[in-house]
């Protein structure tokens, strides 16, 4: 639920189409499984990976018109 709110506020927010890639999804539960985190931990981990993501966009307002969320963004979020 977390992630759909994100997404409607970067497209109300920054007019930005947002698509999510399935390895995104896959990288995501990848890396709960990896460092042996819960689902409760599921939401901790969208957020931290988009906050860096979200002052990327503030930073290029009105220049990103599309944001794909692959897996690169959860290890280096600057990948806009």
């Amino acid at each position: 639920m977390i992630l759909k709110d994100i997404i409607r506020r970067y497209e109300e927010e920054f007019g930005v189409q947002v698509i999510i890639e399935d390895d995104y999804i896959e990288a995501i539960l990848d890396k709960l499984s990896r460092e042996e985190k819960s689902m409760r931990d599921l939401n901790n981990l969208i957020l931290s990976t988009l906050s860096e993501t979200e002052y990327q966009l503030l930073a290029n307002e009105g220049r990103v018109k599309q944001l794909i969320l692959t897996p690169e963004i959860i290890t280096d979020p600057k990948q806009i």
